[in-house]
């Protein structure tokens, strides 16, 4: 079975040597921010610019928008009402400067794309306005290189993305719906750092197994170690014991201190503690697993059926060096 194509097997290389370096740092793991000098010197300038006898406040959330322009805007409409009207920077900083606010964040309202430059030109010799939070369908066509567009302006810090479109196109179907269902155990990942778990799981074996679902982001934070934010998930409408052992279900098996997350972060470390050894850098690793989908899966992405394997970090390595070469 062919995996990896000839061409630029360099890429791969990376790719790979970049993955296996992957190491277990922590579980929602704090950062201490007093060490950040950046952030140290804006709160002190805030401290500074703010009124006398009034505490800074950083406004994170607000909108512009000028209704009155060629062609007006997608929302608001005349059906809001008061809020119909120009709402621009000089109209919002009268109001927030005396009332302690030293600086504000926009976020998006306007789903035409062009509108995120709008913004960024409209408030670009204001360093009132430090940040903007865009708004780009997730998805779209134009969606990487909108987002690589603006991401060049360092006032663009992310987006308020949004799957719009028929429901049939953002939805699951009736058909991927019932895959879901018919398999109680699931393992995967949301390409590239989005993680979940989703299995029966029980507290003390007098009990009768709970519906346990956890989701994980892994964010790389350098060259050796990961930071691993985990969260177990709990149906809203669940009775409290029902929760309570849900959650517990998941702190004892795969929460961070978990008996299988434990076994597993000690054999993640060891693996990579053997790869950077020295018989590990002379000899190649081979693998033959088996990753041809399952032809009955209908739900989003591919999936594969039966004992545990290496499947899903093989599929994440393909997808990676996919990109990587493009």
């Amino acid at each position: 079975m062919m995996v990896i194509v000839k061409k630029s097997l360099a890429c791969w290389a990376a790719a790979a040597a970049a993955m296996l370096s992957l190491t277990w740092a922590s579980a929602a793991r704090a950062h201490d921010d007093a060490d950040d000098p950046a952030l140290r010197a804006a709160i002190e300038h805030a401290e500074r610019s703010a009124p006398p006898g009034r505490r800074p406040i950083v406004e994170t959330h607000i909108h512009l928008w000028q209704v009155t322009r060629p062609g007006g805007v997608p929302w608001p409409t005349p059906a809001e009402g008061p809020i119909f009207r120009d709402v621009l920077p000089p109209e919002y900083t009268a109001i927030a400067r005396p009332n302690g606010v030293v600086t504000a964040g926009i976020v998006e309202a306007s789903g035409i794309v062009e509108d995120n430059q709008w913004i960024l030109d409209l408030v670009r010799h204001d360093r009132f306005f430090s940040f903007f939070v865009g708004n780009l369908e997730i998805g779209a066509p134009t969606f990487a290189r909108d987002l690589a567009r603006f991401a060049r302006d360092p006032r663009f810090v992310g987006i308020r993305g949004y799957l719009t479109g028929p429901a049939e196109g953002i939805t699951l179907s009736p058909a991927q719906l019932d895959s879901l269902l018919r398999y109680p155990i699931t393992v995967g990942t949301l390409f590239p750092n989005f993680s979940f778990l989703r299995s029966p799981l029980r507290t003390t074996m007098d009990e009768p197994a709970v519906p346990a679902f956890s989701i994980r982001v892994w964010r790389p934070v350098a060259p050796d170690a990961t930071e691993v934010w985990s969260w177990a998930l709990a149906h809203r409408d669940a009775p409290d014991d029902v929760k309570a052992r849900m959650a517990s279900a998941v702190a004892r098996t795969f929460g961070s201190s978990g008996i299988a997350e434990q076994d597993d972060a000690e054999i993640w470390t060891g693996m990579q503690q053997g790869f950077a050894g020295v018989r590990g850098r002379q000899r190649w690793l081979r693998f033959r697993p088996h990753l041809e989908p399952d032809p009955g899966w209908r739900a989003p992405g591919f999936a594969r059926f039966g004992p545990q394997g290496e499947h899903r970090q093989w599929n994440f390595y393909r997808r990676w060096y996919e990109l990587l070469c493009t």
